[in-house]
């Protein structure tokens, strides 16, 4: 199977993405491979890099985390943005750590009065690959929640709980 590069995802593919990844997890053969549809972190240059990709990801969520909480919106924007920018080299590109930091930006935007940005987050969020994370724990529910009141979000909430269902497996798509 050759890989459906990140810009080309779209709901459709997605769903077929899940399905694949479902069908993975339920497998039985104790020799399975991973999918080669999907991408994965351990193939950045080096085992070094691929450690400091993590390490440069945790001290930016933590940053993040904290700003947010300290209602540094301009900091917490920021570290989001810096975590997009790096989701190459986390250990799951593409996927739950990408699902996260838009969340986190969604937040900030939102927080900091910018309500269209963060239905714009809400709606790149769920455009991630299927991985462990993201098929076992679902996708990030908080931004989601945090815009469920608001008449501009609906049509997006509605969508984001749709695919987060789907990621879960709570639905069966043909």
């Amino acid at each position: 199977m050759e890989r459906i590069p990140y810009e080309a995802l779209n709901k459709e593919k997605i769903l077929y993405l899940i399905r694949i990844f479902h069908a993975f997890l339920d497998d039985t053969n104790p020799k399975k491979k991973y999918p080669e549809i999907f991408p994965v972190g351990w193939e950045v240059s080096s085992l070094v890099t691929l450690i400091g990709g993590v390490f440069l990801h945790l001290l930016l969520w933590c940053l993040g985390r904290c700003a947010l909480k300290c209602r540094l919106y301009a900091l917490a924007i920021w570290t989001a943005r810096k975590r997009i920018t790096y989701d190459y080299l986390w250990f799951a590109p593409q996927s739950c750590g990408l699902n996260h930091a838009y969340t986190d930006l969604g937040i900030a935007c939102f927080r900091s009065g910018k309500t269209k940005d963060a239905v714009e987050c809400l709606q790149k969020s769920w455009k991630v690959f299927p991985c462990p994370h993201n098929t076992s724990f679902g996708l990030s529910t908080r931004l989601c929640q945090l815009l469920a009141g608001e008449a501009i979000a609906a049509d997006a909430v509605q969508e984001y709980r749709e695919m987060r269902d789907a990621f879960k497996g709570k639905r069966v798509f043909i």
